[in-house]
């Protein structure tokens, strides 16, 4: 019985190479270009920096770009990005006074994901944007840097993006995934208003919480009213309390732009969202930017929401950044910033003057 089972074996070998053949020369040749297209890709790709060779530490924002950079990064799902920093380590490489407007944030005022000559920040040769940010920030570091600049925002358009994503969340929090220690704020002991805590920013790693962060079921807590949301909107009104005090101060001129995330913009990512809660009525995908308008109304500060300028359709696929198309509606985001500021100078003087 063995020596049989043998016999048809080698009898069926030859007949199932005869009968996927045909299949195996027709897949071949896809096989082959398939295979030289990754070689050539890899030879073409320029050569990428880890994450780590591209920051350093900073003893009060925790870190920072390094500064003169002219490196490639490789970004997570995506693809190689170019970006050069300037002798403060901020990208583009025009000096902060040198320009008429400031663009601070995170990742996104960063350019994460894109060449810097396509970033919204550099895209219009006619409009002078400094961008100020890297990504992994919150709003807490853009306060810092704003306090940091003083006098150098003079007569400035300072536009501060929020990431309604995480930055909301990120403020209450001393760590970012992994090891990074973060500035964060906090109440004040004895008062209900809200401090910057940074006494605890080291180069050590933080042990003490959770390396993950909920960012979609915290985003969908932050779209429904509730203690969360409370007490991040909270937070949020001290921040912007405190940048438009150092803006008033230098004579600049704050304006908050949300940055929404992109399944805040469709019926289909509304309904993702809120599968992360438990059956709240309540839940409103636009609620960040109705509080943080609010926020900003009391307090004087002009205010813009992103969702006015970008779309679902204007985020990567498989990344929560924007692409090209989307940095190019942002750039007309900032031409109307600084039409409407240059006539609001305009308007001044002639009242001075007359």
């Amino acid at each position: 019985m063995k020596q049989l089972r043998a016999f048809l074996a080698l009898v069926a070998l030859p007949i199932a190479v005869l009968l996927t053949a045909p299949v195996l020369l027709l897949v071949l040749p896809f096989w082959i270009v398939a295979s030289v297209t990754r070689a050539i890709a890899r030879r073409l790709e320029p050569q990428h920096e880890p994450w780590n060779r591209l920051i350093e530490f900073h003893r009060g924002l925790g870190w920072k770009p390094k500064p003169n950079l002219d490196a490639h990064y490789f970004a997570r799902g995506d693809d190689v990005f170019r970006l050069r920093t300037d002798s403060e380590g901020w990208i583009g490489l025009g000096r902060l006074e040198d320009n008429d407007i400031v663009a601070m944030g995170d990742s996104f005022v960063f350019g994460y994901g894109i060449d810097g000559e396509r970033a919204f920040t550099q895209l219009d040769p006619r409009l002078r944007v400094k961008a100020v940010g890297c990504t992994g920030y919150s709003m807490v570091q853009g306060v810092m840097l704003m306090r940091e600049f003083g006098e150098r925002l003079r007569g400035k358009l300072v536009v501060w993006f929020i990431c309604i994503e995480n930055d909301l969340y990120d403020n209450l929090l001393p760590n970012k995934p992994g090891f990074y220690r973060t500035p964060f704020v906090r109440r004040r002991n004895g008062s209900g208003d809200w401090e910057i805590v940074a006494e605890h920013v080291s180069p050590s790693r933080w042990d003490y919480s959770s390396d993950g962060r909920p960012y979609y079921p915290m985003l969908a807590k932050l779209c429904t009213p509730g203690p969360l949301a409370d007490r991040a909107f909270s937070a949020c009104d001290y921040l912007i309390r405190e940048a438009k005090q150092v803006c008033d101060r230098a004579g600049a001129t704050l304006v908050v732009v949300t940055i929404p995330n992109k399944y805040q913009l469709s019926p289909a990512g509304a309904k993702f969202l809120r599968s992360h809660l438990d059956g709240q009525d309540n839940f409103n995908p636009l609620y960040p930017d109705e509080r943080i308008a609010s926020i900003c109304r009391a307090q004087g500060v002009p205010f813009v929401a992103g969702a006015e300028y970008v779309g679902a359709n204007d985020y990567k696929r498989h990344d929560t950044h924007w692409t090209a198309a989307g940095h190019r509606h942002m750039v007309k985001l900032l031409r109307d910033l600084w039409e409407h500021h240059r006539g609001e100078r305009a308007s001044s003087s002639s009242s001075t003057s007359s």
